[in-house]
This record gives structure tokens, C-alpha cells and sequence, in this order.
């Protein structure tokens, strides 16, 4: 038997919003590398003073690429230094505010944070779960696959004739579309959703340290919380109201831009100081609701558009609850199964 506390499900669920909005302040952070590719592209053009790309010599083509490749480099490793040394501090941040939140409701000896050291260990060093990359290696493989996108664009402009200006453009892109095609414009689209990414794996895991150290005893595992909106990912749908034992289960981000986290219940007879609502998009339900249990309450549009037209269908059709959806929708390793997949297991759900 065990138990929830509303008062820290409710307090996380809050908190999450303001996650949410900090992954978009902290977006910002890889504006400087974008300043270095538009400085030094200019600068380099300006140097050889050429009309069209193939006009440079291979010598010159290369050392084009090359000093651009440096000056971003540079900027990139400047931009991973302080992104880390920020999400040190915020780990334990979070793993300081998860220790608070639990002193307060739980009706037991006020326990210290883990140290700060032992967070930022098990942040750094435990694997995202999408990706199976650490923080560092995600952050420096992003950066350099935004590097080889600007060597082979300017490789591309020299092999097809482009003029400087044609260059330019596909690079910082258009004033007319508020520069929002270019190359520059579409790597920090990529690396807003690295660090979106980061923030949420930090989050996840100075909890999980928190209880691990500290509240151990009192801890009976914990349930995972998807965002109930159309946006939100098969698999995170799938996961909405599961739940697992500490070490035993995934914990977000369980892939890229992953928005869910988890709430602890308790062991059967834990006393509590303090304290079932949950937010959605379109006010408040029960906490017990999960996502699949929700959208039975949506309309057929918005059911076509997050299931897909067949699999509305089949979720509208009577022949199986929500849970059993949710349960079938995800392989064993909680990633989502095709429709083929689905019709061997199911054949009589493709029944007209």
C-alpha cells in the first residue's frame, strides 16, 4: 500500500510550470555563437572580396572554412563552459528545493540537501535517457553538427556557383522572413532543444539523488506526469500515470524537448505535516486522471489530431478502456508501436 501527499504533488506540478519557463529564458544562452558565426562569416567574405564562391581558390575556400570553423569553435566551447557551470548550480538548486519541500511535508527530522558535488556527479555523469549520451557529450556532439552544417553549406555555395550574397543568406538568413530561414536560425532551434533537454534530465535526476540520499525511507517510488495537451509525445501519453520504483524505471527526458516529470508517493503510514488536482488546457481535473482518461473527454478533431485518424477511431470505438490503450501503444521499452504492430496483437480492434 502506499500513498501521495497533495501538498508535494501539487507543489511540483507548479514547479514544472516554472521549469518550463526557464528552459525558454535560458534558450538565449546561444545567442553569442550565433553572433560568431555572423561576424566571421563577414569578416571572411569581406577579406577575399569575391562575387561568386567559386571565384576563391581551393587555398582560400579552405581557409575560409577553417577560420570560420575556429571563431565558432571558440564560441561554442565558451557557450558549453558557462551552460555547465549554470546547470551545476541549478542541479543542486533543485535538489535544495526538492529537500525543502519534503522537510515541510513530511512529520520527520528535518534532512540537509545532498551536497552539491554528489548532484552534479550524478547529473554529469548518468546517461540522458533519450539519448544515451551524457550531458557533456549531447551538448558537444549538438555543437559540432552545427559547425559541419556550416562547412558543408559554404562547400555547397562553392560547388554550385553561389554569389556572397546567396551565401549570406542561407546562412543568416532574410530580413524579409525576420531571419528566420537561415542556418543560423534553424541551430538555435536545434540547441534551444539541447538545452530544454539538459534542464529537464538536471531536474529528474537532483530529485531522484534527494530521495536517494534523504528520503529513502519514506519513498515508495514514484509516478510518471505528462503534460496534458496536444503536443504531448506518444511515448510520454503512454507513460501518464505509471508507476515505478526508484532505479527500476525511465525518468524524463525520454526524448528530446521532453516536457513530463515524476511525483513521489510514500510508504502506507508515513505522517505528514501538510496535505487531487491536476492543471490541464482546459482547467482542472482529478489527479488519479491520466492522459488517455483525459482525452476520452475531447473532442473527435482534437482526438484525430493527437492520435491519428486510425488510432482515433480505434480509441473512440468502445472495444478498449483508455489504460488498455495506454498499455498497448508502448513496446516493452516504452517506445511507440506501429499500426501493423498494434493489428497483430489486436487484430479484432481493425474490425469495421
Amino acid at each position: 500500500m502506499s500513498v501521495y501527499n497533495t501538498y508535494v504533488t501539487d507543489s511540483l506540478i507548479r514547479r514544472q510550470v516554472y521549469i518550463e519557463r526557464l528552459k525558454t529564458g535560458k534558450s538565449t544562452a546561444y545567442a553569442p555563437v550565433s553572433v560568431a558565426i555572423r561576424k566571421s562569416l563577414l569578416k571572411g567574405l569581406a577579406k577575399y572580396g569575391a562575387e561568386k564562391i567559386s571565384d576563391l581558390n581551393k587555398f582560400q575556400l579552405a581557409s575560409l572554412i577553417k577560420q570560420i570553423d575556429k571563431d565558432v569553435k571558440r564560441a561554442e566551447g565558451d557557450f558549453i563552459k558557462d551552460l555547465l557551470l549554470w546547470l551545476r548550480d541549478y542541479s543542486f538548486r533543485e535538489a535544495k528545493n526538492h529537500t525543502e519541500l519534503l522537510n515541510r511535508a513530511i512529520d520527520a527530522p528535518n534532512q540537509e540537501p545532498p551536497k552539491e558535488s554528489r548532484v552534479w556527479a550524478v547529473v554529469k555523469d548518468t546517461y540522458i535517457a533519450a539519448l544515451g549520451l551524457t550531458v557533456g557529450d549531447y551538448l558537444k556532439e549538438q555543437s559540432e553538427l552545427q559547425r559541419r552544417n556550416v562547412s558543408k553549406l559554404i562547400r555547397q555555395a562553392y560547388t554550385q556557383a553561389w554569389t556572397t550574397t546567396q551565401l549570406r543568406l542561407e546562412i543568416l538568413g532574410r530580413v524579409s522572413r525576420n531571419f528566420k530561414d537561415g542556418l543560423v536560425s534553424r541551430a538555435q532551434r536545434a540547441i534551444r532543444t539541447s538545452i530544454s533537454t539538459v534542464i529537464q534530465h538536471a531536474a529528474s535526476l537532483s530529485r531522484f539523488r534527494t530521495i536517494a540520499d534523504r528520503f529513502i525511507e519514506f519513498g515508495a517510488g514514484y509516478e510518471w506526469v505528462s503534460i496534458l495537451d496536444s503536443k504531448t509525445s506518444r511515448q510520454c501519453r503512454g507513460l501518464d500515470g505509471q508507476r515505478f520504483q526508484y532505479g527500476e524505471g525511465p525518468l524524463p527526458p525520454i526524448h528530446p524537448n521532453c516536457r513530463s516529470h515524476v511525483v513521489p508517493f510514500f510508504r502506507d503510514g508515513v505522517s505528514f505535516l501538510r496535505g487531487l488536482t491536476r492543471k490541464t488546457s482546459s482547467g482542472v481535473i482529478s489527479s488519479s486522471v491520466n492522459y488517455y482518461e483525459w482525452l476520452k473527454t475531447q473532442s473527435k478533431a482534437f482526438q484525430n489530431d493527437v492520435l491519428g485518424p486510425t488510432r482515433a477511431k480505434i480509441f473512440r470505438s468502445g472495444k478498449i478502456s483508455a489504460s488498455e490503450f495506454a498499455r498497448l501503444d508502448l513496446d516493452k521499452k516504452f517506445k511507440p508501436i506501429t499500426l501493423d504492430e498494434l493489428e497483430r496483437k489486436r487484430p479484432e480492434l481493425f474490425d469495421d
